[in-house]
């Protein structure tokens, strides 16, 4: 049975009028949300320069590291010819996967690919895995159907890291060893089926103490889809930095520009009768900066920059060194 979104509740009006195709949603995206505009896209991107063989090249090495399959492997190849396109999707990273809608995300992905492949199109899934984010709270926080189909939210953040939560992205935070109870308790709470001994085996194997989360989310969801060719990415890397300079040198360059249009886009989706779509506060900037393994916004400040809740300064000329 299909459930529309119209009936899955807190979901934005205008996302749902997108879906519609409604004319008043429409005038804020560049296409409508269907496969004939999918496809129209695949065609002018054909053929498109980036560096793929370097992007190649690192995601063969992370999917490797997360036992990836001999599929997602030939879709990293496929990825590398220059009529390949990218199906992208992502997530942030969470305990035991996180929320369900992280696994629908991979399989609509994949599907899409799929039907991308079907009508001629060269095509890969690819899973951008959100591991500098910064949220831990809500990364170990997971609700659950119980057997008696009541909903409980369970957070583990305390049985894990006591009140000592560490302050650093998420990704690159290590599990610690009472995962074992926790893990215990979760399957505990999860019905009695056929798969469950299949699942506690999973997750014992990718949930364990001296992994990061980063690594514990990839193992997991690779061993999920192991078939499906799904190529997971993790943007924390630091070769995955270096081929982003010149985005990150543009937002340095034309932050001013694209602050403004910003604020512009939310003023006319508001004068809509929509809500604006992202908070903008005064002085931000469109990036973070890693100081000391803390994730801190960067701010404008006079003719430079600094770091939010710090005294650290730079110049533009400072950054774009960096």
């Amino acid at each position: 049975m299909d459930i529309p979104f119209s009936r899955i509740p807190h979901q934005s009006p205008l996302f749902l009028k997108y879906l519609d195709s409604s004319p008043e949603a429409l005038r804020f995206y560049q296409r409508a949300p269907d496969i004939e505009s999918i496809l129209a896209v695949t065609a002018e991107l054909n053929g498109s320069l980036y560096p793929r063989r370097e992007v190649a090249a690192l995601l063969r090495r992370q999917n490797e590291s997360f036992g990836a399959s001999s599929e997602t492997l030939a879709r990293i190849a496929e990825l590398e010819k220059p009529d390949c396109v990218a199906v992208v999707t992502g997530q942030q990273v969470g305990l035991f996967t996180g929320p369900l809608y992280t696994i629908y995300k991979a399989i609509t992905a994949v599907r899409l690919s799929e039907e991308l492949i079907r009508r001629g199109v060269n095509a890969v899934p690819i899973f951008w895995m959100d591991t500098e984010d910064h949220d831990l709270p809500e990364v170990t926080r997971r609700t659950l159907l119980n057997p008696d189909s009541s909903i409980e939210t369970v957070d583990y953040g305390r049985s894990l890291f006591g009140d000592a939560m560490p302050p650093f992205p998420v990704g690159s935070i290590t599990i610690p060893a009472p995962v074992r109870q926790v893990l215990a308790d979760y399957l505990e709470r999860l019905p009695e089926t056929e798969e469950k001994p299949e699942l506690r085996s999973l997750l014992e194997s990718a949930c364990r103490a001296g992994l990061t989360l980063a690594q514990s989310f990839a193992r997991l969801l690779t061993q999920v889809l192991r078939k499906q060719g799904l190529i997971l990415f993790d943007p924390h890397a630091a070769e995955a930095k270096s081929l982003m300079t010149g985005v990150f040198r543009k937002a340095l360059v034309d932050g001013e520009s694209i602050r403004s249009s910003l604020i512009d886009r939310s003023k006319e989706l508001e004068a809509s009768g929509f809500s604006a779509q992202v908070s903008i506060p005064e002085h931000s900037t469109l990036l973070f900066f890693f100081d000391d393994g803390q994730r801190r916004a960067l701010e404008k400040r006079g003719e430079g920059f600094g770091l939010k809740n710090s005294d650290r300064t730079f110049t533009i000329s400072e950054l774009m060194e960096m």
